[in-house]
């Protein structure tokens, strides 16, 4: 049975002072994988910040890179996903042995 959910992320910075000018980078997206997927994504962040990116590191994970240059005393992130996740189909073969036996194929126990 597939399954949705909705996701949400917020992280809140206050600072003591007012602050002139801040940097971030969020890992808030989630990942694609055979048995998940990303239907909707948005990055909230308040003060709006003057430079926005997205890009994915070397492992393939998805992150955003912001610069606010606004004078603030408080910065919001806010990350909202849907995202679909199918559960994974388990090897009866394998599921049914003890779990001291239970490798997957091709692994050498030694």
């Amino acid at each position: 049975m597939t399954r949705r959910y909705r996701i949400e992320h917020s992280t809140v910075y206050r600072y003591s002072d007012e602050v002139g000018t801040s940097f971030g980078r969020g890992y808030l997206r989630p990942r694609e994988t055979p048995g998940q997927r990303c239907l909707q994504h948005s990055l909230t962040i308040d003060p709006e910040p003057s430079d926005l990116a997205h890009g994915e590191d070397v492992y393939g994970n998805a992150h955003s890179y912001f610069h606010v240059t606004d004078g603030h005393s408080e910065l919001r992130v806010v990350g909202r996903s849907d995202v679909e996740v199918t559960p994974p189909v388990h090897d009866p073969g394998v599921t049914s042995l003890p779990w001291e036996r239970a490798r997957p194929a091709g692994v050498d126990p030694s």
